[in-house]
């Protein structure tokens, strides 16, 4: 198992002996007790990281009351799955009344949206950003930034994906993504 991996038990306290650590391959052969076994195995992986492991083996080894000891290797592997470790958090926008896109495709008043992540170590970014059609008021138009252009969405059906406007490209996650306010509509849902 890779070091930065650990075995805890069901408190999170780590469990185990390490036995010898190959450098080469950084897969560490560990030791458990019975006590430990049956206190619930998890693996650990650090925070923000996310793969998959393979080549791991469980060698059980099981000895009688007469002193004869038997064994099964077992191989797995383990898959670490990003996860969002938080409700979708309801994205609070201001910006002026009547919010308008500029002339020629520029800005205007329109307010932008910007998607981050909270990942101290910088290793995850957001590949996506899904709106709900159904959940954008009546009277809201969405934009989405084309090179030096603004362009209204519904216009575009390349950003719709089922009941979803979907954004993929890093330039509009990241500031490329705007609302705009119809003056004549009613803001209803």
């Amino acid at each position: 198992m890779p070091s930065f991996v650990k075995l805890v038990n069901s408190s999170g306290v780590q469990v185990g002996t390490l036995i010898k650590m190959n450098d080469s391959t950084n897969l560490g052969e560990w030791a458990l007790s019975a006590d430990e076994i049956n206190s619930g195995l998890f693996f650990e992986a650090p925070v923000g990281w996310s793969g998959k492991i393979s080549g791991l083996n469980i060698l059980t080894v099981v000895q009688e009351r007469d002193g004869h000891m038997t064994s099964r290797p077992m191989e797995f592997a383990i898959d670490v799955k990003p996860v969002i470790t938080s409700n979708p958090v309801p994205l609070i926008v201001t910006g002026v009344e009547d919010a308008a896109p500029g002339e020629n495709g520029t800005l205007g008043t329109m307010s932008v949206l910007n998607f981050e992540t909270n990942d101290p170590t910088g290793s995850e970014s957001i590949t996506q950003v899904l709106i709900p059609i159904n959940k954008v008021h009546s009277g809201i138009d969405i934009y989405a930034k084309e090179g030096d252009t603004w362009v209204k969405v519904d216009d575009n059906s390349d950003y719709i994906d089922g009941s979803n406007y979907k954004f993929t490209l890093e330039s509009q996650i990241n500031g490329g993504i705007a609302i705009a306010v119809d003056p004549n509509g009613n803001l209803r849902n």
